[in-house]
């Protein structure tokens, strides 16, 4: 059991971490227990940290500190309440579609996945890490940096937009348009493959 200043602790060999308190995290992931029982306290993030391969339990709030990193699992995001000042990137595959990721720094895609349904609940950012994505709900990807392309599906009745350079990328792939996939560009496009554009701007 501890609580408060953690960060220059080394608690790798501890097997589970219980929060009698609020707490400043260990300042490198190596030096995290293996499982943690927040006991609903709030924790802080000081140092750039990877969570995912630790079990968190009765979360509480979280806080990332400016200029971190911290790295989590779609249900450890799901469980905290979370003051992102840094960044934070989270690691899914699925149906996401119900899920609001508009804090997420960065998403990474560890499968296939159908994404968020709405703009609104887009990440910042997506590595599709070579995985397809599914667009099931009208969206709009114009302002969400996309990297590592995979296929892309755009289901029936829907409509997506993207940029000129984003379609030219799946389109390196097996993009599959089934809805409306609509890009507004200028200059020069004589480099970008808009074959399944349904309507340019």
């Amino acid at each position: 059991s501890a609580t408060g200043d953690l960060s220059a602790q080394n608690l790798a060999n501890v097997t589970t971490l219980t929060l009698t308190g609020d707490a400043t995290l260990p300042n490198s992931t190596g030096d995290m227990p293996g499982a943690i029982d927040a006991d609903s306290n709030a924790m802080t993030v000081a140092a750039s940290a990877d969570l995912t391969g630790v079990t968190v339990s009765n979360y509480g709030n979280l806080t990332i500190n400016a200029g971190q990193t911290l790295e989590l699992t779609l249900a450890q995001f799901k469980a905290f309440t979370i003051t992102n000042n840094g960044t934070l990137n989270v690691t899914a595959s699925g149906d996401l579609t119900a899920e609001n990721l508009s804090t997420v720094t960065r998403l990474t895609l560890d499968g296939d996945a159908t994404l968020p349904n709405s703009t609104g609940d887009m990440p910042g950012a997506i590595d599709a890490d070579s995985n397809a994505m599914t667009v099931a709900a009208s969206a709009d990807l114009t302002g969400v940096t996309v990297s590592n392309y995979g296929d892309l599906t755009v289901n029936v009745g829907q409509i997506l937009d993207l940029t000129a350079a984003q379609a030219t990328a799946f389109n390196a792939g097996t993009f599959t348009n089934n809805g409306t996939v609509n890009v507004s560009a200028t200059g020069d496009l004589s480099a970008e493959n808009l074959s399944n554009v349904t309507t340019l701007t």
